[in-house]
């Protein structure tokens, strides 16, 4: 394990030959405190040393800690334009995933025909996988699938690319706004002062 700014960093040299041999997928664990691990089939790894030009490549997985997982703890993104009604909130440990070629530059890695599997440690029974969708700046499930988990506070996910990795759950924003208003509690609360509270 590598300490870094973000957390810790669990590092792997795969060779495909060597999966090969092992009949079996290779499970590579993103670090105790994380509950996280990464299923990698001899079907993906072929796909990323294809990609990478060689037979082993470097697999890093990072246990994003308190600091660096703060700002991806929420897409509430109500102030956009009023109309977004989810927001997915947080509820597992994040993890990266990154492959590198044996010289250590980064592979891109998408669109994979076979998919990887992640276990991930998560606090609610209702959390489902999703990715941190940069350039949207919000969490997304398109290329990832939550499947069948008989694990008690775990799901498993798979995904056809490489991204920060995670459980949320999707709450309603608008809805419990009116739902306040149409109630008791909003003969007693002004709107704006609830909206002001929630905004935080």
């Amino acid at each position: 394990s590598i300490e870094s700014p973000s957390g810790p960093v669990e590092v792997a040299a795969l060779s495909w030959q060597a999966l090969a041999d092992a009949d079996g997928p290779a499970e590579i664990s993103a670090g105790a405190d994380t509950g996280a691990s990464l299923e990698i089939s001899l079907g993906v790894l072929g796909e990323v040393a294809e990609a990478a030009g060689g037979d082993t490549v470097l697999l890093s997985i990072a246990g994003l800690n308190e600091d660096a997982a703060s700002s991806l703890a929420t897409d509430d993104v109500r102030a956009e334009s009023g109309a977004r009604r989810l927001a997915s909130l947080l509820q597992s440990q994040p993890i990266s995933i990154n492959f590198r070629s044996a010289d250590g530059t980064k592979i891109k890695v998408q669109n994979l025909t076979t998919p990887m599997k992640m276990r991930l440690k998560v606090e609610h029974p209702n959390a489902t996988c999703a990715y941190w969708d940069e350039s949207a700046a919000k969490w997304s499930s398109e290329g990832v699938q939550t499947l069948f988990s008989e694990d008690p506070g775990f799901i498993q996910c798979s995904a056809t690319h490489l991204s920060i990795f995670a459980g949320v759950v999707e709450v309603a924003l608008r809805n419990v706004l009116l739902a306040v208003a149409c109630s008791t509690l909003g003969l007693l609360i002004q709107l704006e002062a609830l909206e002001k509270l929630m905004d935080g």
